[in-house]
This record gives structure tokens, sequence and C-alpha cells, in this order.
């Protein structure tokens, strides 16, 4: 390489000067990918799935509670089959759009074993043809007939709405073998070939010759549990031992075992392998703690995982769906209701989180369907099917884009299209041929991305019990596609493949385009000699029913030319024309719109975007940032994509010893303040260990220093408007309330300040005031609530809330005025103890617990909401959104299953809800609205390691140029690490005006103790948090509307009224604007 300095630029310089080490240091593509990685951002980080309506789905679907080791539902192009409840192995088969009731008579049920089913599947280039395999009996094929020229030998079923029991396979092989059959898994690019496992080997079976074509034995040491094919068809992955073991096998190979793999250390009761293209595989088990675990392993070195995430404990596996086209990898945990989406990488992280969504229902279940039935036009990039226990849920998973208009080509690349590659024979000659590819665009449907031969046309697929026939009828890849030929002069102007139906010998029901730019065209046959009646649409229903009105009516202006017979005897199709154009006797006359559009101007589609809906108030405040693509996605928060940044080795304390793990469920565990985090020690002393935040490092080894409370605590809190004053409540009834200072004197010496004796009982929790100074609230064991004093020692009120139960958790509304309480006996009481004894407190009293295990309650979004997080009777962590003046419900999401409480944490100006319990490695977040839909779900945090309890800053500790929102503390067994919760933007160095409103000041008193219990309200305080020297960010103002100054003429006295040229200043003009309003019409 040469560099000729004189005659070049420095930027020809430079880019040599790249060639140049590139050739002495080479990169690989992922190198490349990973320097620039910051400039191609993942145009599906957006995607987020919709719920759909009740009407959408398949409900009332006898599905129970299945515990097979199975997906329990597989999707085709054209139908959905599922297990069923009951005795055997039956499948229930609907087609891929039904919707609404289903019952068992309502569909049809394939009796496929007498057992239960260990697997099935569809194959891929015939989605009509479906596998089942079982521990007792053999493998079976039965094939669903749509199209009425498939023939079947043993059966035949029209329709699969035709609710019929199906007992009779149509065909059923032999393989030979007297093992049992675990699972199958059909070739993605090959027809006719499938793969299945039976203890440790796989056999690869040809469907023609009906018999085992090759055969590998994999070194497991009990069986294989779950096999996967790649995406180009030529290697297969394989999982068993429960997890432990896998192998990548070719299997066409003389040495079939390309690598083994150790994978899980957990021996769960299922795993699952899949590929992820065709250089990475993905699989699915447990850790030897019994945690969900996903491993993603490369080619370029199968021993090692290059990715390893753990999930949450669970005894239900973790369904991996990946979709090719998106790169987007699906997550659906068995048992739990919590889809989780993420985005396989080459870059580092290689599993990145897109999506959180819980479900209304737990999944027994789940799959994807097929890419040729997506709604492309409104942006649903993948379409995910969950099979819960009555019911089948649709999910589209939808990018977000101003505009649906127009087709997103950069969203939906051409993808696989319904015929094979190969068929089985040439795959096992060793044909490595890719299946063609279709466009998604609707304006070119049905065009073949790929080189088809001309002078051999594919013929019609015949399905028959004879294997010999089915050998001689050389099924080709596009026989899936009844009577679909390509005609010979396809070579037209646009350069397209013109699809067009061949000859049939009979009359051929009409169809119509999928594409938008062609609604209502007829693209079917028309037998001249038999043409259609017309039709004519009226108001009158009887007489709309009586013409038999199909779904082709309801377009409009749908007319036949009359000169279609030509030579190859297809329909001509023709854009609508007016009523004036004389039609044959085969045209369909529809009724004339009010409107006549114009032919050489049609109308365009309308640009679908949602308006924005004004809110003022801090509770309302998600409505106001309705976006326009939300009519889409539905409301998203701003802190939906939050970033959770552990502290690492610079923010974090280790060697942290003796934690206490059996604090009270009422008791949040630890606490801090801004300045010192208070843990508590284990044991019956009531040790406090007090670390100051400011100085992370190692802490001693030895016996750890603490304040001592001489009996056991219960809960503990720092005081919000003093950071060296710590509260800790006790069992014997007192409250103490040390002082911490920085010296050097050890804080076993220290001695309360202050002591409260402000129960006969154990004390059970205690809750500063946040506006006024030194008030505190109490709940005890005697079944009492009082509010302190400690300015004065002195109880300034007092009630019984609960009659003869005590209190679960209370709570201070942000203002301080209002104190709710939620007790054993399953109500929920509001006081407002300004106002005196307790009936003249009390407000508003109401039962809002399933079970009285363990609750929380918190005041949200400007106090017009209360935020309960409770039990079921089935222990699923439920939150409760309830209105503030009359308890009446708003909205209920269950979390997940787990037998200990989530503790909420609210953070009032983002109005962020952060969830998290003991034991748990996630932390999940919400941000709460006071309107529909009440709870957003925002990225959750993940860790490695299970923690105690975590704890949240005040706002003036956050890091505003870091667009830091919140910062916290995360207590587990051995550290005490920090949290910052950040919101990524681009532009950091400007203030970002809409994620820091003004900060409610929790840090700073409103009043004094005596005001309050005087009566007074002040109302709270609130700071900018916008450092000084920082520009806001904002939005370029629009430009105001100039208008002239010049006096207006006031136009003359007309005979007629005024037109759209009295404004003219010459007759010229008015000349001019008259011929311009003639041409417009």
């Amino acid at each position: 390489m040469e560099f000729d300095v004189p005659n070049r630029t420095f930027a020809d310089l430079l880019i040599k000067f790249g060639e140049y080490v590139e050739v002495l240091f080479p990169l690989s593509e992922s190198k490349h990918v990973n320097m620039a990685w910051r400039f191609h951002p993942s145009k599906f980080k957006n995607t987020a799935p919709k719920m759909p309506k009740k009407e959408d789905t398949v409900f009332d679907v006898p599905v129970g509670t299945l515990s097979s080791g199975n997906n329990g539902i597989q999707c085709s192009s054209s139908l959905l089959a599922f297990n069923l409840d009951g005795e055997g192995g039956k499948l229930g088969v609907l087609p891929v759009d039904a919707h609404g009731r289903r019952q068992r008579k309502d569909m049809t049920v394939v009796c496929a074993h007498s057992e239960p089913l260990n697997d099935f599947a569809f194959f891929p280039f015939d989605p009509n043809l479906l596998a089942t395999c079982c521990r007792d009996e053999k493998v079976s094929f039965v094939v669903f007939k749509v199209v009425t020229r498939l023939k079947l030998k043993l059966w035949r079923i029209n329709n699969p709405l035709e609710c019929a029991s199906i007992g009779n396979a149509h065909a059923v092989l032999d393989l030979g073998i007297d093992l049992y059959l675990e699972c199958l898994a059909p070739h993605r690019t090959a027809s006719n070939i499938l793969a299945t496992v039976y203890d440790n080997r796989i056999g690869i079976v040809d469907i023609v010759q009906q018999a085992i074509a090759l055969e590998v034995r994999v070194a497991v040491d009990e069986y294989i549990n779950s096999i996967g094919w790649s995406y180009d068809g030529r290697l297969l992955a394989a999982l068993g031992d429960k997890g432990r073991h896998g192998a990548i096998l070719d299997p066409r190979s003389d040495k079939p075992i390309v690598d083994s793999l150790s994978v899980h250390s957990g021996l769960g009761r299922e795993c699952r392998v899949i590929f992820a293209g065709t250089e990475k595989i993905v699989t699915s088990g447990f850790t030897n703690q019994r945690t969900q675990e996903i491993r993603v392993f490369d080619m370029r070195n199968w021993q090692n995982a290059e990715c390893v995430q753990e999930y949450s404990p669970s005894t239900g596996v973790l369904i991996p769906l990946y979709d090719d086209d998106t790169k987007l990898l699906f997550l659906a945990g068995k048992g739990t209701n919590k889809l989780i989406i993420t985005e396989i990488q080459s870059r580092t992280p290689i599993i990145s989180p897109v999506f959180e969504y819980v479900m209304h229902d737990q999944f027994v279940g789940a799959s994807l369907g097929s890419k040729l039935r997506l709604d492309v036009m409104n942006g649903e990039v993948v379409r995910f099917y969950q099979l819960a226990k009555s019911c089948i849920n649709p999910v589209p998973c939808i990018v977000p884009r101003r505009s649906y208009r127009d087709f997103h080509a950069d969203l939906f690349p051409e993808t696989v299209g319904p015929f094979a590659g190969c068929d089985a024979a040439e795959w096992l000659n060793g044909s490595d041929l890719q299946p063609m590819r279709v466009s998604l665009d609707p304006s070119r449907k049905g065009e073949l991305i790929a080189n088809v031969k001309r002078n051999n046309p594919p013929q019609p697929l015949e399905l028959n019990a004879n294997v010999e026939q089915m050998e001689s009828s050389k099924v080709t890849k596009d026989s899936i596609y009844q009577e679909v030929v390509i005609d010979e002069h396809a070579n037209n102007s646009n350069g397209n493949a013109h699809i067009l139906p061949p000859e049939p010998p009979k009359r051929q029901p009409m169809r119509v385009s999928l594409d938008p730019s062609r609604k209502g065209e007829l693209i079917a046959n028309v037998k001249r000699n038999n043409p259609p009646q017309p039709l004519e649409l009226n108001a009158n229903v009887e007489q709309m029913e009586s013409s038999k009105v199909t779904k082709d009516s309801i377009y409009q202006e749908v007319v036949i030319d009359e000169h279609a017979n030509n030579s190859n005897g297809n329909a001509h199709i023709l854009p609508p024309e007016p009523p004036k154009r004389q039609t044959s006797e085969a045209s369909i006359i529809m009724e004339k719109p009010a409107v006549e559009p114009k032919p050489d101007s049609p109308p365009e589609p309308p640009v679908r975007f949602r308006s924005a809906t004004d809110a003022s108030s801090r509770g309302t405040g998600v409505a106001s940032r309705l976006s326009r693509v939300m009519s889409i996605v539905g409301v998203t928060s701003k802190y939906r994509h939050v970033e959770t940044v552990p502290g690492g080795l610079h923010g974090t304390f280790t060697n942290v010893r003796c934690v206490n793990t059996r604090l009270p469920t009422e008791s949040n565990g630890f606490c801090i303040s801004s300045k010192y985090a208070a843990i508590p020690l284990a044991g019956s002393a009531g040790i406090v260990s007090v670390v100051r935040l400011g100085d992370i490092r190692k802490l001693p080894d030895g016996v750890v220093d603490g304040v001592q409370n001489h009996t056991l605590l219960t809960d503990l809190v720092w005081n919000p408007f003093d950071e060296t004053r710590l509260a800790c409540a006790l069992d014997s009834g007192t409250v103490n309330v040390w002082t911490i200072e920085d010296n050097c004197k050890p804080l076993a010496e220290l001695e309360p300040s202050a002591i409260y004796k402000v129960s006969h009982d154990k004390v059970i929790s205690i809750r500063y005031n946040p506006c006024a100074l030194d008030v505190i609230a109490v709940a005890s064991q005697d079944h009492t609530l009082s509010v302190w004093n400690l300015e004065s020692n002195e109880c300034g009120w007092r009630t019984t809330p609960h009659g003869t139960d005590s209190s679960l958790a209370i709570a201070w509304s942000s203002d301080g005025r209002r104190l709710a309480s939620v007790g054993k006996d399953l109500t929920l009481c509001i006081y407002e103890p300004q106002r005196g004894d307790s009936e003249n407190a009390l407000i508003n009293r109401k039962q809002v617990l399933e079970s009285p295990r363990a609750a929380r309650v918190l005041f949200a979004c400007n106090d017009t909401v209360i935020v309960l997080v409770h039990f079921t009777r089935s222990s699923s962590r439920v939150v409760t959104l309830l209105d503030s003046d009359n308890l009446e419900a708003l909205h209920t999401t269950t979390v997940d299953t787990s037998s200990q409480l989530l503790v909420p944490h609210y953070d009032f100006d983002s109005s962020v809800l952060f969830l998290t319990g003991k034991g748990d490695r996630t932390i999940t977040m919400f941000e709460v609205s006071r309107l529909s839909p009440f709870l957003l779900p925002m990225a959750p945090a993940s860790f490695p390691n299970g923690h105690q309890a975590i704890c949240l800053h005040h706002k003036i500790v956050c890091d505003v140029r870091a667009v830091e929102f919140q910062r916290g503390w995360r207590l587990t067994e051995k550290s005490l690490e920090r949290l910052s919760f950040r919101v990524p933007r681009i532009k950091k160095e400007l203030f970002q005006s809409d994620l820091f409103p003004r900060a409610l000041a929790t840090w700073i008193p409103a009043m004094s103790a005596s005001d309050w219990f005087a009566g007074h309200n002040q109302p709270p305080l609130f700071v900018d948090l916008c450092p000084q020297g920082m520009q806001p960010y904002i939005s370029s103002p629009v430009p105001p509307i100039r208008r002239s100054t010049m006096p207006i003429e006031q136009p003359k006295e007309r005979l007629q009224p005024p037109t759209t040229i009295g404004d003219c200043r010459s007759e010229a003009l008015r000349k001019s604007a008259r011929e311009d309003r003639k041409l417009v019409g």
C-alpha cells in the first residue's frame, strides 16, 4: 500500500491509513459493528406489545392447567393447534384468525393419542400438515384440508370449523423402533424432512419414504429434551439431561457431532434450545438455585457461553421464541404472566432488553405467528400467541412510527416464503438451497423474490396416503398454493411476476386483493357462461340478508371488464368507474357513493395521528404527553427505557456481614438518609450498623459496630429533615431516636438522644410526617394508631382504626394532612388527624384486601390515587390503584407469584413506582397515572443475585447532568450497592425539563409540629433542580403569524354573494382568479 502525499488531501491520507492498519490488523465484521454501534441504533428497540380486546381473543377455550413438556400451542399460516384439557392427547384446531367464544363443540378436535402428547408441530411449507408424537404410540401425521381440491385417503375435512372429532390419522409412520418419541422439529428449508428424538438418538425422517434416513447418537446421560434447526437448515442443536449437556450436529456429515457443550447447572424439569439465526443458539434452563437462566452460544466458540442472563426464581421454564427478521427474542415463563422481549445483538449486550409486559393471564404455552399474516400497515412486526388456562391471546408487537400511511420497508425485510428450497431427497443429497423469499409490501403481494423457471411451472399438491402416489407426484415447493401458476409473459413493464390462476373446470369463487391500494379489485376468474347476478346494497336489512351480501360487497364501484374473456381466460381487473360506464351482464352493480372521487386525482388515505390531550395537574401528567403514535401502541412512559446503573467496584460497600434477614414483614428492611445508611444486624439486641455513604469501601473485619437498642428491632426510619437522626421502633413499645455524629467514638458507646414510650405492646410501624417537623405516626400491636409530637413528647391523636385487629401498613399523603392505614381486618381507613377525635377524623373506610398476610399502602399522583400492594388468596402479588376520594378501584395488576411481599417505593416528581421484595433479583417499575392505562410499564432492573431491600434518596441527591431522576441503594446479605436510575437522552448538556419538573422538597419542613397540631396547613415546598449555568432544553417556538398593517379596503356591495376572488385588487387579477376557479371545478 502506497501513500502519494503531494497529490492527496488530508482526508484521503486518513482513509489510506485506515486501510493500511486494517491490512496489518484485520478486524472481524462484529468488531466493525462494535466500533460504530452508537451510530446505528436498532429500529426494533421501541417494539411494544399491544394487548388485544377481549372480542379479538379466543376465550372460554377448554385448555386447563396442563403439565406437558411442549410449548402448548403451534401456529401455521392458516391454523392454530393447541392442547386441550381432558383424558388422552387431544388437540384443538382453529383458524388462525378465529376469535370469540370457542368451546369444545365449536372447534375441530384431533384425538391424536390415548396418552398426553409429548410434542406436536406444523410443517413450515405445508400449513395444514401437523405432526404429533406420544410415549405410547407411533408418529402420526394429520392433514387438514381447507381447499376442496386436496384429496384424503382415510378421512376428509373441508373446513376446520366443521367442529368434528378426528380419530383416524391421514398416515401412520412406523419407524421400526421400540423407544419413546420425545420431541419433533420440522426442517426450516426442506420439505418432508422431520427430526425426531428417541432416547439419546436423533433420527432424520424422510416423510415420503416413511423411514429414518439419518440417525445420530448424542452423548448424554439420560435423554434429549429439546432440538432445533438452524435457519439455513445445515445444523441441528440438541439439549439433554434436563439442560445440562448439549451438542451441535451436522446430520449429513461423516462426523455429525460438530461440538459438545456444557450448558446449565440446574436440574429443571424442562429445557429449551433454539437457533438465533445461523451462528448463535439460545438455551433456556435453570441454575442450581432454581433460577431461570438464558445462555447464548456463538459458533466461533461453542464451548463457552457468549452471554448468561438470569431471571426470576421459578419452577416454569422460559419458552424462547426467536424471530429472525427482527432479531427479537421472546421469553414467556410457564406459570407466570410476564412476557420478556429482548433483542439478540452481535455486540455487548448480547441480550438487550426491549420490553417487559405483564399479561392478564398466566402462560400455559406460547408461539409466534406466521409473518405472512402480519398487519404491516399498522407497524406490526411480530404476532405473539399466548395460550392461557381458558383463552388464546394474539398479541401484536408494534414498532411506533409517526405515520402508517406508507409501507415501512426498513421494518419488514423480505421474509421466508411458503415454498421450500428443496425437497427431502435433494436435502439428503447435500443440497442447501434456501426457500424463496417474499415481500410483505401490500403493493407487491404475491411476488416471488427469486427467479422461477418459466417453462416448468409447479404442479398442484395432492396429498394421498399412498406413498407411491406421493412420491410419483414430485411435490414442488409451489404446490402448497393450489392452482397458482406464473404467467409466462411476466416480463411486463414493471418487471414483477404477475400471478394468475389457471383455467378452472368449474366456476371459482371471486377473490379480493389484500393490497390497500387495490381494495375491492376482483382477481378471480369469472366464467362468462354463468355470470354472477347483480347486487344492490340498500339500507333495508332484510334485502341485504336476502341478497347474501359477501365480504366483497362492502367495497363500492367494483366492475369487471366486459372484455375480460381474453386469450388466457382470466378476468382483467379494472379500477372503479362512474356508473355511466356500460357494463356487461357479468358486471357487479353497486350503489353509487354519495361523493364520487375524481378519476385523475384519487384521494389519499388519511394519515393516522393521535391528538394530544391536555392535562394540567400532576396526577394526570401522563395524558399531557400523548404522542402521535399512541393510537397504535397506547400511552407509554417517557421513563420507559430507564437504565438502572449499578455502582460497580467504586459504588459498593463490600464485606457487609450479619445482616438481619428476619425482620417483620411490616418493616422495609433498612433505610438511608442523604448521608448515612442504617443496616439492622441479626440478633436479639436490636443492633443497627450505620455506614457513611460518602466513604465507599470494604467494611473492616471483626465485630460489627452499631447502636444497641437492647431489644428486638421492628422498624427503623431516618428523620427526613435531619440526616443525622435515626428512629428505631422496638417490640417493647418504645421508639429510640439516635443522633449520629462524625467522630471517632464507637457507635456501641452511644446512647439514645430521646426515648418515647408510645405503646404497651410491640410497635409495628413508624412514619414521619412529610411536611411537619417532628411529627411521627405510630402503629402498634395493641390495635392503636397514634400521632406523636416529638418536640413536646406528647401524643396528639390516637384511634383504633381496625377494631381488634392491628395495622399492616401506614402512610402519609404528600401534603401531610391525611393518614392511611390498612389492617388485618382487610379494610383501608383514611384519616385527617388534625380534625380531632377519631370519629371526626375518619374520612373513608372500605374493605380492599383479599388476604390478611401483608400489605403496603401509599399516596400517588398528587394524592389523588392510593397505591395498594397486597396478596391474593393464591399468593399472587397484586398492585391495586384506588381513588383517594371514594376508595373505588381504578385498576388492578398482577405482578407475579411469590411468598414475599412487594415493597413499594414512590418518586413523587416522576410518578414512578418501584416494586421489589425480599429475595427478588429484579425491580419492577411503573409510571402511575390517574388516567387509563394507569400503570405504564418501564424497563425492569435485573441483578445477578437476590437482595434484602432497596431504599431511595431525596431528589436533591440526583445527578441531573447525567439525567439521573432517582438514586437509591440495594442491600444484599454481603454488600450495599448504589443504584442510579437514568433516562437515556442525547443532549445531556441541556437540562431535561420534561424529566425534572419542580421537585417536591421532602428534605425541607413546611411547618413545625406545634403549627401542625394547631390545625395549620402549609402547602409543601417545591424547588427547581436545574443546575446553575445549565440551559434548559426547549424546542424551537413556532414563529408568530405576521399580519399586514395596511388598511383593509371594504368591498362594495354586490348583488351576488362574495366569492373567493373578492380581495383581488384589479380586474385582471379577478379575471385570472375566475379562470383558476373554473379549472379547479
